[in-house]
């Protein structure tokens, strides 16, 4: 009681109280004041009383408080240090007491969870709520999305939003069906459908976990996209990658970085999300790894998938254009691969003597390792994309690194062979 403002407000509330007590009804059955007493009314009095009668209150706060030195128990995140998974979400996590009641303010920290525990899950606004479906099944086994593969310190997982089944000529129009007899036996059932003529190709993207951070490569097609040409992509909310993702153990805030190995629809669609009817950066903490030069040649054609995945995150300043040779650290850097798109990258990971690299679209089925020379449609340069894929398979393939693809069936990563004039996809045995 040494603030003079607190006294004032102290002799207030004993004035307000008498009033509301010699008020009806409850003036018929109260019969006297006790403490202090009717008779003492002067200012003096009251205060004496109230030093003499009153004391402090507070609720504990603190004690899982948030912070980034050694004794805080959460971080910015509320995700307790050390420990995998878990969160502590009321108002022990409050660095410092409030001057008020801390009611409200705990109510606000659960409300800004919430908020972002319905992002993840894929609700963002009104619309996606009420078309929220159950997450679709992979017809090819998937394996178990918290497995993970070990490469040297780092973790490597895969996070599967759909499985796209298209017609061989969306690609290889110019190859016939007896190019292709010779391989059906190998490539069936998993990676193509004999009877439909038409390939299997999962859109997945590839997580990185290093001790110090979460890195995802390639975003997918994403939710509510609007893509009228592709029907079983125009606005789906494609709710199973959120599922995978969290089955790891992730949430979009856990992303430090997201890499676009070049800015196709299918490569950047969880880039964003719709909110509000706006399209926002669906991780919110991430730095966007893009190339340079294949952004400026997308910002020049301006089309819609631009606008929905790529223009929204260069507007919120979370972008990072690089060189496609830029180097993370030792432990991730990328390589050019250009051909499908004007600067398209791979990703390469190692650890420990152990190498990995995500292809992008470099290579969209295994038959192109045995026939790099084979035209596909959708490079942008089919002469150089081919040169690059025997080059990149060369080098590779010698250094027997583990080869993470984004469209070969599941489990999609394993090992380049030579065999005759080309090579052989040996797919990974490890289950993850």
């Amino acid at each position: 009681m040494s603030n003079p403002e607190d006294i004032e407000a102290t002799i207030a509330g004993v004035r307000q109280i008498r009033k509301i007590f010699s008020t009806a009804p409850l003036s018929t059955i109260v019969l006297r004041e006790i403490h202090p007493g009717g008779a003492v009314s002067e200012p003096d009095a009251l205060v004496d009383f109230v030093r003499k009668n009153s004391k402090s209150s507070y609720h504990p706060v603190g004690t899982c408080r948030m912070g980034a030195d050694a004794g805080a128990v959460v971080d910015a995140r509320l995700r307790v240090h050390g420990v995998k998974g878990l969160r502590v979400i009321d108002a022990s996590i409050m660095p410092t007491p409030s001057s008020g009641n801390t009611a409200a303010a705990t109510m606000m920290i659960g409300k800004k969870r919430q908020r972002h525990y319905y992002r993840r899950q894929g609700v963002t606004h009104q619309k996606s709520a009420l078309r929220r479906q159950p997450s679709p099944q992979i017809s090819d086994k998937g394996g178990d999305p918290m497995k993970y593969r070990q490469l040297g310190d780092l973790q490597l997982r895969r996070v599967v939003e759909s499985i796209w089944s298209v017609d061989v000529g969306f690609f290889f129009d110019e190859t016939s069906r007896e190019f292709w007899e010779p391989h059906l036996e190998w490539m069936a059932p998993h990676g193509f459908n004999p009877k439909t003529w038409q390939l299997k190709m999962p859109m997945q993207s590839y997580i990185v976990q290093t001790p110090r951070h979460n890195i995802l490569i390639d975003t997918c097609i994403g939710p509510d996209k609007h893509l009228p040409h592709y029907p079983e992509w125009h606005e789906n909310p494609h709710t199973r990658y959120v599922d995978e993702l969290n089955a790891h153990g992730l949430t979009f805030e856990d992303i430090d970085y997201v890499m676009c190995t070049h800015l196709h629809t299918d490569h950047t669609g969880w880039n964003t999300q719709l909110v509000d009817g706006h399209w926002v950066p669906t991780f919110p903490n991430a730095k966007y790894v893009m190339s340079k030069k294949e952004y400026d040649h997308w910002e020049e054609i301006h089309n819609g998938d631009f606008e929905q995945n790529v223009l929204p995150v260069m507007d919120a300043g979370k972008a990072e254009l690089v060189s496609s040779d830029f180097a993370l650290n030792d432990n991730v850097w990328l390589e050019p691969t250009p051909g499908h798109t004007p600067d398209h990258f791979c990703v390469n990971i190692a650890s420990k003597g152990e190498q990995a690299v995500v292809t992008g679209d470099l290579l969209h089925s295994p038959i192109q390792c045995l026939h790099p020379e084979w035209v596909n449609k959708v490079d942008g340069d089919p002469a150089m994309a081919s040169e690059v894929r025997r080059e990149f398979m060369e080098r590779h393939c010698e250094l027997n690194a583990l080869i993470c693809t984004i469209h070969f069936p599941l489990p999609s990563a394993g090992y380049f062979r030579r065999e005759g004039s080309g090579f052989r996809f040996e797919y990974d045995d490890h289950d993850w």
